[in-house]
């Protein structure tokens, strides 16, 4: 959906007569916006920062392509994905599903007459400051910590904003990789292969010898941010939001929830870190604990128990597990192993043209 010719000449009489009409201001603002800065980013987690931890993971992140932050004038912090939604034409910068049933409600609801993204992404504002690595460099060079690693001081906002602010800010973009290790879990669900066997390892093994042997490194091309567990249909609709970017899927436990980048950090070359023994490497990698390293069980096997990922295209499959309440609030759920049988035979289903088994609550369902 972008602007007609009649459109654009209206925005170009309303400049020239100094603002739009009354009747001209109602016409939704998306028609008259060339950037659709809302379509190509996604916010992943607001955190607060305290001790040289959380600044240093704040550098972790700046590592990573297509991250970004923002800091706010209430010392609340945020840290964003820019990719091109999926759904974005490349040619004509419109969404391809704007009047189809696949539009989530977080876009088909939203405000766009009071856009943030807008006023926050495309122009200078004394309440948030973007950061880069660039720009985050400059403002670490003017934190002081405590003894304790606790951060003491801060440069005034007012500085923030206008040195930090005015800084060049390079535009972090992302070109997510296509997951092999997805590719083999679908395609051994939908051809019915067994799950690997599981063996025991000895002692002296490899792998518990040097954890990080023989890894696909998936802890530097992965980026794990919490997220509460769908509490309701809206909470559905937003995971379903954030799924239509590239490189951004969902993993679920029985008791935790995340939101997954499949993004690579800068440092990483031929599957090792360059800058490992350096200042340059955060503490984050470095007090990393490899021997109780999660990532190659839920990102390098292709069906970990205990563990679904899942991306836009399976998205439908959880939801046809979920029972609602008439307001919309979640009741029910099965615990993740059977959410993976239950995605595993839809695969089989669509891959093979059958008729799908709808999943069976152990309780009536209106």
């Amino acid at each position: 959906m972008k602007p007609t010719p009649v459109q654009l000449r209206t925005r170009e009489t309303a400049a020239a007569r100094g603002g739009y009409t009354f009747e001209e201001a109602l016409v939704s603002p998306c028609l008259d916006c060339d950037e659709t800065v809302c379509c190509q980013i996604v916010f992943l987690e607001t955190f607060e920062v305290a001790t040289l931890h959380d600044l240093d993971r704040c550098r972790y992140l700046l590592n990573f392509a297509g991250i970004e932050l923002g800091v706010a004038d209430n010392g609340t912090w945020s840290v964003a994905y820019r990719v091109p939604c999926r759904f974005l034409d490349p040619d004509t910068h419109g969404c391809t599903i704007h009047d189809s049933p696949d539009l989530p409600e977080n876009c088909r609801a939203y405000d766009a007459y009071d856009c943030r993204y807008r006023q926050v992404l495309l122009r200078q504002t004394d309440q948030i400051v973007r950061l880069d690595r660039r720009r985050f460099e400059a403002l670490l060079g003017e934190v002081r910590f405590d003894r304790d690693r606790r951060i003491a001081a801060l440069p005034p906002w007012e500085w923030v904003v206008e040195v930090v602010g005015a800084m060049p800010f390079d535009e972090p973009r992302a070109e997510p990789a296509h997951d092999a290790v997805l590719d083999r879990w679908r395609t051994e669900a939908g051809t019915a292969v067994a799950a690997p066997e599981r063996r025991p390892l000895r002692v002296d093994h490899p792998r518990l010898v040097d954890p990080c042997s023989g890894c696909g490194a998936w802890c530097c091309d992965t980026l794990r941010f919490p997220v509460a567990s769908p509490p309701d249909h809206r909470g559905l609709d937003r995971l379903k939001f954030a799924l239509g970017f590239p490189g951004v899927e969902v993993g679920i436990t029985d008791g935790e929830w995340w939101l997954v980048v499949k993004a690579r950090c800068r440092h990483l070359a031929d599957g090792r870190c360059t800058v490992y023994g350096t200042a340059d490497r955060p503490l984050v990698c470095s007090q990393y604990d490899a021997r109780s390293c999660t990532y190659v069980h839920t990102h390098g096997e292709t069906r970990p128990e205990g563990y679904l990922r899942v991306t836009l295209a399976e998205l439908r499959w959880v939801a046809e597990t979920m029972a609602f309440a008439p307001d919309g609030d979640l009741v029910a759920m099965p615990p993740v192993d059977d959410l993976r049988e239950h995605v595993e035979r839809r695969l089989h289903e669509a891959h093979h043209g059958l008729p799908h088994e709808p999943f069976e609550f152990p309780f009536p369902v209106a």
